[in-house]
């Protein structure tokens, strides 16, 4: 498999990321146990969601070649939004930071959900054009 130059510098970002949200639980399992005690279970869901999310975009570069240029946009979006408004809102909020996160948490959580959605259908159907494609010549 060739990967492109667009592709590398993707999965550069997806295991940079990745090395982050690893550094981010060494960090709450050190500091923010100690001094957010409260907080550390929100603390280890988002960087959970992070570390996922974050697979998640370096498995869509992989595929990025034969996906809709719209939908891959789509859903690259979503796990951005996710990171963002879910992970990094959540984060933010453990430390004290953001207090009240209102209605953008649960927006990142959907924009998570959504993403995959679209990611999953996307693939099924590409994966019954090529089957469809395929026994039309058998």
């Amino acid at each position: 498999m060739q990967l492109t130059g667009g592709q590398l510098l993707g999965l550069a970002a997806a295991t940079l990321l990745m090395g982050l949200c690893v550094a981010l639980g060494a960090v709450g399992s050190h500091i923010i146990a100690s001094h957010y005690p409260a907080s550390i279970e929100r603390f280890e869901i988002a960087v959970d969601y992070a570390t996922l999310h974050a697979g998640g975009i370096a498995l869509l570069v992989l595929v990025w070649p034969i996906l809709n240029p719209w939908l891959k946009r789509c859903v690259l979006i979503c796990f951005l939004l996710g990171l963002c408004l879910f992970s990094g809102l959540l984060l933010l909020k453990s430390i004290d930071i953001v207090v009240q996160p209102g209605t953008l948490v649960p927006i990142g959580g959907m924009a998570y959900i959504l993403g995959w959605f679209v990611f999953g259908t996307h693939l099924a159907w590409l994966g019954m054009k090529l089957r469809r494609r395929t026994v039309a010549k058998a």
